[in-house]
């Protein structure tokens, strides 16, 4: 270069305490399809230190023993952490990603409550590259944790790269970890919010909310505690809370993707598409080449009937994943068979139906033991002549385990079109009990949209096993107030009113 630049100094990073402001600084990945003006060509993040010490963790994995809430990006590994001196205290290496398998609340598919927005980084004094730093030959030497950050980091450890094989197990060792952190920091702020996380996923809800508040309550001006109590409110159906509390998550840090996400799906289940498709829209804008937004967008486009928009917004993720892999920036198994699942999709509603069943087709062979590409292709078959076709990839996906209401409106479809009226029955009354776990603002939502799609369902399924077939009576006596009638009954059932 014909320009000179001041090149940066060393910290000692065994200095680095908790709490400390730390500033992220590399270039994104720039190897995909687009020109390099739609690419981010520079990121510079702020955050602070969650957690450091000096040593390596006993299968640590890595070294990474330095944590910190900074945004990062895909292919900023390898750059520098910067202390407020803007001298080098870490190499920055993993960012908070999502790693399909380790959610074991089978919330794979949101992504809600995945990532709590940690990054982690190796300790300068690691590489020996400051002579004036005493004992750092000692830096790599292997210990157990003793404190609070070392707790903290091996509950991280344990809980975002479980042993697969596990992953319930690695949550609870994960869990004991973090109580010990806090035994010996009571106000440790970024252990309250891990350990909501790991309580969420062990499905204590309470529990998580009650750590979520205590984070909250210990600072009130960190971005990443509302996000989480948003988490913590949103499992637990009060999705109009979860919004407040993303909202203040937002408004402290305008770039958190994690909550501007999770806002974008608690939009969507309150009715508000296009409000959910314009905050996944403000993601792309912060990271040109999130999977996650474009993949739900497109699912949303579809919903709503922008088949050429959804059809753009899958292709990218695609495009988006393809060029990722070829990089190997992304894990080994991520879930791209949603990606083709629900590209196909779009291509059937463009009437591309070849196109579409043959990306049915390479979802399914991609991930042979995931359900959603069952029953995406069983619904698809369903519509058509092939009601052998469907109820063979239906029943795949329920030997698969799956119990998403997608997958018992389309058992219940496909017995009813081939007159099994007893399994009909059946698998309405399951996707009944699906809309009742879900909770009252699912109850609203169901009422309202796709053309009232919950009391249709409860009153098919109310037809069905009253008389086992639609009385004569409704089509020739006044068959607008009897099915008035029954909707009214079907609303009062669900939401446990008297009539």
């Amino acid at each position: 270069s014909s320009k000179l630049y001041p090149i940066a100094q060393f910290a000692n990073s065994a200095q680095v305490k908790n709490q400390d402001s730390i500033y992220t600084a590399g270039f994104p990945s720039q190897e995909l399809k687009w020109k390099l003006s739609e690419a981010p060509r520079w990121k510079f993040g702020t955050g602070k230190v969650a957690a450091n010490i000096r040593n390596r963790l006993k299968g640590d994995g890595g070294g990474y023993t330095m944590l910190y809430d900074s945004d990062t990006l895909p292919g900023m590994s390898g750059s520098g952490v910067f202390d407020s001196q803007g001298r080098v205290v870490a190499i920055h290496g993993l960012g908070d990603r999502y790693v399909m398998g380790t959610d074991i609340t089978n919330n794979d598919n949101s992504r809600i409550g995945q990532k709590i927005g940690i990054n982690r980084g190796i300790p300068i004094n690691r590489f020996k590259v400051n002579s004036t730093v005493p004992n750092s030959n000692n830096d790599n030497k292997y210990i157990d944790p003793s404190t609070a950050d070392g707790f903290l980091i091996a509950s991280y450890n344990s809980s975002s790269q479980p042993e697969l094989k596990n992953v319930k197990s690695s949550k609870y060792i994960a869990l004991k970890s973090i109580n010990k952190a806090i035994n010996l920091e009571p106000n440790y702020l970024h252990a309250y919010v891990l350990r909501g996380w790991i309580y969420s996923q062990l499905k204590e809800k309470r529990k998580a909310l009650a750590d979520y508040n205590t984070a909250v309550s210990i600072n009130p001006s960190h971005s990443i505690s509302y996000m989480a109590r948003g988490v913590g409110k949103h499992i637990l159906g009060d999705v109009k809370g979860s919004i407040q509390d993303y909202d203040k998550s937002i408004e402290l840090n305008p770039n958190n993707i994690t909550a501007i996400e999770s806002r974008a799906v608690s939009y969507y289940l309150t009715g508000n598409t296009l409000k959910a498709i314009s905050e996944l829209n403000r993601v792309s804008i912060i990271d040109s080449r999130n999977i996650f937004a474009d993949n739900v967008r497109c699912i949303l486009n579809n919903s709503i009937g922008r088949f050429r928009d959804a059809f753009n917004d899958c292709r990218h993720a695609i495009d988006t994943y393809e060029g990722f892999k070829n990089r190997d920036l992304v894990i080994k198994n991520y879930p791209v068979n949603i990606i083709y699942s629900n590209f196909g999709i779009v291509k059937i509603n463009l009437e591309r139906n070849e196109e579409g069943l043959a990306d049915l087709d390479r979802a399914i062979a991609k991930n042979p033991s995931s359900a959603n590409s069952y029953i995406n292709r069983g619904n698809i078959k369903g519509l058509s002549k092939d009601s052998e076709g469907a109820l063979a990839d239906l029943n795949n996906a329920l030997n698969l385990g799956s119990t998403d209401i997608n997958l018992y409106l389309g058992l219940a479809h496909v017995h009813d079109k081939m007159g099994h009226v007893q399994e009909a029955i059946l698998y309405y009354s399951k996707s009944l009990d699906v809309y009742r776990e879900q909770g009252a603002s699912i109850f609203d939502r169901g009422l309202l949209v796709s053309g009232g799609l919950l009391t249709k369902v409860y009153l098919k399924y109310r037809i069905l096993q009253l008389n086992g077939k639609l009385p004569e009576s409704a089509t020739l006596l006044e068959p607008k107030s009897w099915l008035e009638d029954k909707i009214e009954q079907g609303v009062l059932d669900l939401l446990g009113k008297p009539r």
